[in-house]
């Protein structure tokens, strides 16, 4: 058993070299309601009020201290509680995030993680091969469906700020409700100017399926 932490879910993403920890972004994420909390949606990087944001970035930092964490890529998740005002840290992991957000912090930082964690591998700086980013916000969105039906594809979205949607199954399959990352139906990745922004083409693109029960 884990105790609930109510509030809002984020990532820290970033590295440790020789010693040095740089965070590169923070991914703010959507999820179903429990018991399962399937992660639904990231974005990078992530909207969070500035002492917040701050007290998860120290949070972070001192727990990779605490752990000796080094010459590694990490994910970090973190809850914000919104009753004790303080994060919790749910994991640690060092490697690449999952889910694409790799993807999301190239775009919007310039910055590889899967590069970098091969440069840290071979002994290499981790900051080589960094590039312009592309967007100043970018962000994935997963399909779901909350009951068992049929899927189908109501309209079709034309974005230029769309860059990629894709499909898990077929068209006018069966599914069951989304209870897990595997459950997922597909997802849409987006980038645009703001968060808000983003999250609206996410949704539009999200709309065009419909759940219809038999």
């Amino acid at each position: 058993m884990e105790e609930f932490i109510p509030g809002p879910e984020c990532s820290i993403e970033g590295h440790v070299h020789k010693g040095r920890i740089a965070i590169a972004a923070m991914t703010k994420k959507r999820t179903t309601p429990g018991p399962q909390f399937v992660e639904l949606q990231h974005i990078v990087p992530g909207r969070a009020a500035l002492d917040a944001a701050n007290a998860i970035e120290r949070t972070v930092i001192r727990a990779l201290q605490v752990l000796g964490v080094d010459n590694v890529v990490f994910h970090a998740e973190c809850r914000w509680h919104v009753e004790h005002r303080q994060p919790y840290i749910i994991e640690i992991n060092p490697r690449p995030a999952g889910d694409r957000i790799p993807d999301l912090v190239r775009a919007t930082t310039g910055l590889d993680l899967r590069t970098a964690a091969l440069a840290i591998a071979l002994g290499e700086t981790p900051q080589q091969g960094r590039k312009p980013p592309t967007a100043p916000v970018a962000g994935i969105r997963f399909f779901h469906a909350d009951r068992a039906g049929v899927v189908r594809r109501t309209r079709t979205v034309q974005d230029l700020r769309i860059q990629q949607v894709h499909w898990y199954g077929k068209a006018d399959q069966d599914v069951g409700p989304t209870t897990d990352n595997f459950s997922r139906l597909g997802y849409v990745m987006a980038s645009a100017s703001t968060y808000e922004e983003v999250e609206a083409v996410l949704t539009s693109v999200e709309d065009t399926f419909c759940i219809a029960t038999e």
